[in-house]
């Protein structure tokens, strides 16, 4: 997510916000937003299945069970991943290198399923729908704002689903 969607926005903000410093760590560990050491988060939350043997899982720390919505309801899939990372990204590479199957969000590997590079395994099945992209940071009396600036910046850059959380979770 952050390097596809959020880094090639930056510029512009840059340009708009020449005062503000930014450091970007792009770990898929989960940051305590009260530590201080962190200003903001982007985070993707969901709320996934049959025919799953055989193959290869790849995922990321805290990402299994998959919990997929099908023609019969919902089935989670608590498998091991083939690979143990902390990166949602080496799983997205490594499934677009036909190491194994991974849960995807769309806007992740639209272009390898346009382009045939990946396909999906259990059509008749999806992830949740109920996905959000949150920027979160720690509870304060008032936004700093260069962090409500970044917000809104990124929120005009997507497609409305970034929203500020005050309580960091």
């Amino acid at each position: 997510m952050g390097a596809l969607h959020i880094l090639p926005c930056l510029p512009d903000f840059l340009a708009a916000h020449p005062k503000v410093e930014l450091t970007i760590d792009l770990s898929d560990q989960y940051v305590d937003m009260l530590d201080g050491r962190y200003d903001i988060a982007i985070r993707i939350g969901t709320r996934i299945g049959p025919g799953l043997s055989g193959h290869r899982l790849l995922a990321a720390e805290g990402q299994l069970p998959w919990q997929l919505s099908g023609p019969d309801g919902t089935v989670l899939h608590s498998g091991k991943s083939y690979v143990h990372t902390n990166s949602s990204e080496v799983v997205r590479e490594l499934a677009i290198g036909g190491c194994g199957i991974a849960l995807r969000s769309l806007w992740d590997v639209a272009d390898q399923l346009g382009k045939g590079t990946l396909r999906r395994v259990l059509p008749q099945y999806h992830g949740s729908q109920d996905v959000g992209i949150f920027a979160v940071h720690a509870s304060a009396p008032v936004i700093p704002t260069h962090l409500q600036a970044l917000v809104d910046h990124l929120a005009a850059h997507s497609s409305g689903s970034y929203s500020t959380d005050r309580n960091g979770s």
